[in-house]
């Protein structure tokens, strides 16, 4: 989207330049990135707000701490996800004003996280750094680098969908109050992230004839990101799995947000795909026996 800037805004530029409006007051860029400042800014939280001394140990689990480090592992490539995002985005004011916005409450997530699992004693602070230099020297954002924009926004889109989905069942699986406090305040956030990719892949669709193709095949062969520079994964993935247990309910759920994109026919020829079974069966053990009828009697519900 852009716009021509009143000449008498800045007489060194040419008239008819487009540029993003300043039209009404207060809008940041574009009146839907306002739209996301002021929500980002509403959900925006310190870690100052969350009461450290107050876990209680007694209701801490070993599984719960080793959850929180894994997901700590994951958040803490932070950076390389932002150093790549404004590479792809650099030409796109609104997409990189985003990425600057994301990568701030990102790094929030992994600071959180970082800072419960010291706070909770059952880890050796200087065992933290060797994790994060042993994740940032992973390799990540080769393929990203090539993405075109409608296979970014809908890959970033799920990644924060099944990520927001991770925090959410966590947060209802674990007993530790301050657990609960912090993984609610990061599910929020992540959920928020993956609305905006969501809004951008659609208007993408909505303009650009050849890219649902690119949706599909996107959906198609989607994967988290996590496996591709944790070389320890398998470990870390059954942690971050045993403090979720995701299952069926959680796979329809995301669908609610695929739905939302590519709509109900085209949704039906993805679950319908036998690769995309066999991904599912083999990946994440689901039977989607019973999901054969999208337009029956199941009820997608996105976030």
């Amino acid at each position: 989207m852009a716009y021509e800037i009143a000449p008498d805004l800045n007489p060194n530029i040419p008239p008819n330049t487009h540029v993003f409006p300043l039209s009404e007051p207060g809008t940041v860029l574009t009146p839907r990135f306002d739209k996301f400042y002021s929500i980002h800014k509403a959900t925006s939280w310190d870690l100052r707000d969350i009461p450290w001394h107050q876990i209680d140990q007694s209701r801490l689990t070993d599984d719960d701490v080793n959850g929180v480090l894994a997901a700590m592992d994951i958040e803490s490539l932070n950076p390389v996800y932002v150093q790549t995002l404004l590479w792809m985005n650099r030409q796109d004011h609104e997409e990189s004003a985003f990425t600057i916005l994301w990568g701030e409450q990102e790094l929030h997530h992994y600071l959180g996280l970082r800072m419960y699992a010291l706070a909770s004693g059952r880890v050796n602070p200087q065992d933290l750094d060797v994790r994060l230099e042993s994740r940032r020297a992973g390799q990540w954002g080769k393929k990203e680098r090539v993405l075109t924009p409608p296979r970014a926004r809908t890959r970033t889109m799920m990644q924060e969908q099944v990520t927001g989905q991770f925090y959410q069942n966590f947060g209802a699986n674990t007993h530790e109050p301050v657990l609960k406090r912090l993984l609610k305040f990061i599910e929020i956030q992540e959920f928020h992230h993956s609305g905006w990719s969501l809004e951008g892949a659609i208007i993408l669709k909505n303009t650009d004839p050849h890219a649902i193709e690119e949706i599909e095949d996107e959906l198609l062969n989607f994967e988290m990101p996590g496996p591709s520079f944790m070389e320890d994964y398998e470990v870390q993935g059954e942690a971050l799995r045993k403090v979720a247990n995701p299952g069926i309910k959680d796979f329809l759920q995301a669908l609610g947000k695929v739905e939302r994109l590519i709509g109900k026919v085209h949704l039906a020829k993805l679950i319908t795909h036998p690769a995309y079974r066999k991904k599912l069966s083999d990946e994440w053990g689901m039977d989607l026996s019973k999901i054969t009828n999208p337009f029956g009697r199941l009820s997608f519900s996105g976030s």
